[in-house]
């Protein structure tokens, strides 16, 4: 049960960043470069093709609704995190190889141990990617996918009185 209000919570957030968050093609790109910057640093080369932009980014089979689906389904909050009230948003980052598998998977900006590790084994048992392009050639990318682990407040509550009782 919890991981379906779980799932319904991600993908309601989700559903609501897409609203609220249209915006041209060229400037999502000057975003998500300045974004890729405060990640790497200045200079540092978000793609291991050695391109700053793919012309077509690595994609989730099925496209965002699939990812998202498949998020839903496969995170699991940790029981130790839920009953000590831990939320957050923690963002993955991810190479998608040539062939499409997803490999070195990594916390680049995590919330606590607990969910960091759900966030990589949830992405680290993803199925292969459709690989980004470069001038007309597959190429090795970098993708940084964040994870929001919420609860609802009745959870939150539920855990203060846990809390309470054992401290």
């Amino acid at each position: 049960m919890r991981r379906k209000m779980i799932g319904t919570t991600i993908w309601a957030l989700w559903c609501g960043a897409v609203c609220f968050a249209q915006s041209s093609t060229d400037e999502l790109r000057q975003h998500a470069d300045k974004a890729q910057e405060v990640f790497d640093g200045p200079g540092h080369l978000r793609d291991t093709a050695n391109g700053p932009v793919l012309d077509r980014p690595p994609e989730y089979p099925g496209g965002q609704a699939a990812l998202f689906a498949f998020l839903k389904e496969e995170t699991i909050y940790p029981p130790e995190a839920m009953d000590r009230g831990i939320m957050g948003k923690v963002f993955v980052e991810f190479v998608v190889e040539k062939d499409g598998h997803v490999d070195s998977v990594r916390v680049k900006r995590g919330v606590h141990a607990l969910l960091d590790a759900e966030a990589v084994r949830v992405v680290g048992s993803m199925k292969n990617w459709i690989p980004g392009m470069q001038a007309g050639e597959v190429v090795r990318s970098r993708y940084v996918l964040p994870i929001s682990f919420v609860m609802q407040e009745k959870d939150v509550q539920r855990a203060r009185k846990r809390a309470k009782r054992k401290g």
